[in-house]
Parts: C-alpha cells; structure tokens; sequence
C-alpha cells in the first residue's frame, strides 16, 4: 500500500475537487447574499415599528453607555474619569473611532455591522454542523427575530460586540471540531482574549482554560520548539497585557477590571444581606462599605443557603427577565414587542431547563458510540453557555441584557442536540427493525 493511501486512511480527509470547491463556494456566497438581504429587511421592518430611532438620547441614555463613552474620551483627549476602572479599553476604543469619525450614524452602523455578523456566523456555524440549509435559516432567523437584541444595537453598549465574538468562537469551535492543534487553539484564545479585554472580564476564565489545554493537550515540546507559537502566543495576548497597563498605571491594581468585585458586593453580597436583615438593598449597600473580604466570607458562610437561593434565582430572572431595551427611554417603550418579547424570554427558559436533560442525554449517547468529536463539541459548547448562564447569577436589575450575548452558543448547541438525537433515534430503529 502507497504512503498516499495510508495517509488518506488514517483520518486525512481528501481534498474536494476544484469544481465541486467552486460550485461550494459559489453556493455559499449565494446563500450568504439572501440570508442579509433577509436580514436587513428584517432590521428595517422592526427599526420602522421602534420609537427609540437613531439619535444620541437613545444611543447614550443609559449610564453605562456613558461610562464607555468617558473611557473613550480618555483614550483619545486623556479627559480625566475613573471608569477605567470598571470598562476595559476595547469597546471604548472602537465606540470613540466611530462616534469621532462618523457620528451617531456611523455608531450605529457599527453596531448594526456587529449584529448582522454574529448572525452570519451561526448561520454558517449552523450549517457546517447539520449541513441543513432549512436549518441554518431557522437557527438564523431565530437570532435575528430577538427584538431585544435588535434594538440593542440603537444603545452604545458593549453586549453587541461581545455577541459577535462569542458568533465567531462557536464558528471556530464547529469548522475544527476535534483539531487540538495550534492554529486550532490559538484561534479560539485570540477570540477570549478580546473578549476578555472589550468588557466582560468574566471570560478571563475562558482564557485560563485554553491556556492550560495549550500547555496540557499539545506535545508541549514541539510546541516549545516552535519560536513562532511562543511569539503567537504573545501577540494573541497583547490585549489583556495593555488592560493590565492601563489598570495598574492608572489604579494600582494587578487585573484587567473592578466591575467583578463592584457588582458581587453591591449587588449579589449586599442582596442578601439586605435579606436577612430586613432592610432595603441601598441602606444594606451603605453598610456593607466597610466589610472586609473576610467579612463578607464569614457573613456568606453564615447564610451560604439564602445566598444559593438568591444565586439560582438571578439565572432564572436574568433568563426570564423584561426586555430592557424595548422600554427604554420610558417615553420610547414599544408595548407590543415588549410583551412578545417577554413572552419569548418565558418560553427561553423553558428551552435551557429542558435541553440540559436532552444534552445529558445526547452526551451519554455519543459516549456510547465513541463519537468523540461530536461529544468533545457538545462539552465545549455547554461549558460556555453554562459558564455564561452561571456568571449572571451575581447580578440583577439589567432585564434580558446580560444573557442575550449566550444566543449563538445556545442556539448551536441546541440545533446540534436535536440534530444528533434525531440520528440516535432513527439508528435505533433501524437496528431494532
């Protein structure tokens, strides 16, 4: 047997022939021109029925926006702001280009870009793993019929962007399942580290976690002995080395942000002791500024089974909250799409109690049959979702925002579970027939 033959058959895929890669591609980029021509017509339907519109009242009226807005005259007039503190540089950075150069327009262009690219990349994530068209379009239009997010778009928040990032991270995860090499890995920890230095700071886990398969799953010395994977490496995290510049030059502190700290004490720590002392959560904020981190953690301890309670509590109300951004400015509230949406944020719940059970299941399955690329995506897959759905367990009051950037994670992974238990159960009842 030829080198050739044995290469092929130990798990090299051959090559497509070039005009069956062109009729591919070709099909795509068709694919790709309805799907945003759907998309905007969508966009412009919805922005239609909206009473918020283009303009800076609405793109700036809430506070956070404000504070990415004081990060970014910092970065380019050095105006003086402690926001720093708690707003990483990359979301302010790339809303003061758009607002300096383009205007409120071209800030909301951006953040339409942004919306309309996350949704690209689940259509095309959708359908490399079902190789459904029927099914990358529902998966799409799903997304794209959230009017929450929708209309996030008209705000200058971070939520889009990350969204977006997190698109082309289960992109990346779907088209190199199963690849543990360094392409594979480098990519992905580029993705986090961005994430990571935009404005969530919680996905600072992400980059720990691929950090340490870099070093554990590779042959770690021909890895070492590549100079350009060490140089790679280096230059994927420049983003989180600048943020920790910026930290602690500006505040002293070794980290890439405050927010973390900020809101486990004024909100999650102080919600329960406001609980348990009968109080209301802004006097139990003024008397919780002079615990001590040893404070907290005895007081915690002391009352772990309320602090649980409350915990588990956020996810659902977080999952199943009112839709932000349909209602704000109040004078602007949508009052139709804020109820459809509410409606929609219910049955959302719904669907992640129920396919936790359906992805045990789908999991034990693919365990069974030794499908470990599949079972390795949908691990991966669920680990980020649920990583997301358990970090908005500290925080309330924020409506649906905090969890609408898992919408292409959930999406995907549900699309593939119910793909996957459709093959099981057909494969079933061939065997048995």
């Amino acid at each position: 047997m030829s080198k050739k033959k044995k290469k092929t058959q130990t798990g090299n895929v051959t090559p497509l022939p070039r005009d069956l890669r062109a009729s591919a591609f070709s099909k795509s980029i068709v694919l790709s021109i309805f799907l945003n021509l759907l998309l905007c017509a969508l966009y412009c339907a919805a922005l239609l029925q909206l009473l918020t519109g283009i303009d800076r009242e609405t793109m700036f009226s809430t506070s956070d926006s404000l504070t990415y807005l004081n990060v970014g005259n910092w970065l380019f007039d050095r105006t003086p702001t402690d926001d720093t503190l708690i707003r990483p540089f990359f979301f302010p950075l790339l809303l003061r280009s758009a607002l300096g150069v383009f205007g409120i327009r071209g800030t909301w262009f951006l953040q339409f870009l942004f919306w309309a690219a996350s949704i690209n990349f689940l259509f095309f994530a959708v359908r490399k793993q079902t190789e459904s068209i029927l099914a990358s379009f529902s998966s799409a239009l799903l997304m794209a019929s959230n009017l929450s997010y929708l209309a996030l778009t008209l705000h200058a928040l971070s939520d889009v962007l990350s969204t977006l990032l997190l698109s082309i991270l289960v992109w990346l995860l779907v088209r190199r399942r199963g690849s543990l090499r360094d392409a594979g890995l480098h990519r992905g920890l580029l993705i986090v580290s961005v994430l990571s230095a935009v404005v969530k700071p919680q996905y600072l886990g992400f980059v720990i976690i691929l950090l340490f398969l870099v070093f554990l799953l590779l042959d770690l010395g021909h890895y070492l002995r590549k100079p350009q994977n060490i140089l790679v490496l280096v230059l994927i995290l420049v983003p989180l080395f600048f943020q920790v510049g910026i930290m602690k030059a500006k505040h002293d502190r070794w980290s890439i942000s405050g927010i973390g700290s900020i809101t486990f004490k004024d909100y999650f720590f102080a919600q329960g002791y406001a609980e348990t002392t009968g109080i209301g959560i802004q006097e139990a904020r003024e008397r919780i500024k002079k615990f001590t981190s040893s404070d907290m953690r005895e007081f915690l301890r002391r009352h772990r089974a309320i602090y649980l309670r409350n915990f588990f509590g956020n996810i659902a109300h977080n999952i199943d909250a009112h839709p932000t951004f349909l209602a704000y400015p109040e004078n602007k509230k949508h009052h139709a799409f804020f109820r459809l949406m509410q409606h929609v944020n219910r049955a959302y719940l719904y669907a992640h109690f129920a396919f936790f059970f359906l992805i045990m299941l789908d999991a034990i399955l693919l365990w069974v049959k030794r499908s470990r690329d599949e079972l390795a995506l949908i691990a991966v897959l669920s680990f980020v979702l649920y990583f997301i759905l358990l970090t908005v367990g500290i925080s309330f009051w924020q409506g649906d925002r905090l969890v609408l950037p898992s919408l292409p994670v959930w999406i995907t992974l549900y699309t593939t579970t119910i793909f996957h238990l459709k093959k099981h159960f057909f494969e079933y009842f061939e065997v048995s027939w």
